[in-house]
């Protein structure tokens, strides 16, 4: 079977301003002044605390001269390879059970260091199974 994946932070490990940030950080916004300013409700020591956790477990990068988040290269490599590959895969019949519009979210921490590894076969990014989901997306040929 032909699929994608694609990946979002693990909820249970990351909270909403974790994700929060994680999002701004993915759409372009840099500046750790312009994230708190967008994040004005949350307290600073929330923020800190939340960047702080996003930078220890590898998903952001910080740059503290110019005060500037970006995302870390692991994530990048993730992105291009979810973003520009599709996969021939076997999936079991109990995952294709659990599918929602030909796509199922994947928790497991031992499936997502399967998927990570045979995404990025070359690159060591099994710490990442603790901190993302994946999803398993059936690509449907054009004649179908």
């Amino acid at each position: 079977m032909e699929v994608k994946f694609d990946f979002t932070l693990n909820s249970r490990r990351f909270g909403v301003v974790e994700q929060a940030i994680f999002k701004l950080v993915l759409r372009g916004v840099s500046s750790a002044q312009g994230i708190s300013e967008l994040l004005w409700i949350f307290s600073d020591d929330v923020k800190a605390t939340a960047i702080q956790k996003l930078v220890n477990s590898q998903a952001l990068r910080a740059d503290l001269a110019s005060s500037k988040l970006y995302l870390s290269d692991g994530i990048v490599a993730i992105i291009g390879a979810c973003h520009d590959c599709t996969y021939t895969v076997e999936i079991p019949e109990i995952l294709l059970s659990h599918t929602t519009d030909g796509t199922v979210l994947v928790k497991n921490r031992q499936v997502i260091a399967a998927i990570l590894n045979h995404i990025l076969p070359d690159i060591s990014v099994d710490f990442f199974a603790p901190v993302l989901f994946f999803s398993i997306t059936e690509v449907k040929c054009e004649h179908e």
